[in-house]
């Protein structure tokens, strides 16, 4: 019995080692700087339920374009969700850097979630762009919770347009709203 309880314990001090590798790798592909966001302010902050999980957030800049916002959320906790929310990060930022339409990032995206996943995971996303000349945002909400929209001297408003999660099937119908950055807006 006793080499049990050792062994047992010696696989226990191993998941907790891997879960503590994993939560600092997660941590580390969410940004921090936000030094080269030109033309915006930008902050964030990420609280986890689990040690690891799908949660993600991401701000790109583009330059001339202005920048991407993304808030997500994978199906799902553990180191599973956390590998997926990698990958789903990286295809984002491949595509904003090659894509200047929300509605084709968020196609590409869910066809690539439907053959890694085969539709058994989704990923809710709110994918926004700022366009810091034209003082707009547009932006698509693919089933995640409504972010507030609050620009000044006006009531906050939930951001809804949009579609269903990704990676469960074809999209429907993909709707892109749009809101005016006059004056101080904030998006939470």
């Amino acid at each position: 019995e006793n080499h049990f309880f050792l062994q047992e314990m010696i696989r226990q001090e191993s998941v907790k080692r891997e879960l503590e590798v994993a939560q600092k790798i997660q941590r580390q592909l969410l940004p921090t700087d936000f030094d080269s966001i030109a033309g915006g302010d930008v902050a964030a902050f990420n609280e986890t339920h689990h040690r690891v999980g799908g949660d993600f957030y991401d701000v790109i800049p583009r330059g001339e374009k202005g920048f991407f916002l993304c808030i997500a959320d994978v199906s799902g906790k553990g180191i599973g969700a956390a590998l997926l929310m990698a990958s789903l990060q990286a295809q984002l930022r491949a595509l904003i850097l090659s894509e200047d339409d929300l509605e084709s990032v968020i196609r590409k995206l869910n066809r690539n979630l439907l053959q890694l996943t085969g539709g058994d995971q989704f990923v809710t996303l709110f994918l926004g762009h700022v366009k810091v000349k034209e003082r707009t945002m547009d932006y698509i909400n693919a089933g995640h919770n409504y972010p507030f929209f609050k620009a000044e001297g006006k009531p906050a408003r939930e951001l809804k347009e949009g579609t269903i999660p990704l990676g469960m099937l074809e999209l429907p119908n993909v709707l892109q709203g749009r809101e005016l950055l006059k004056g101080n807006a904030t998006a939470q």
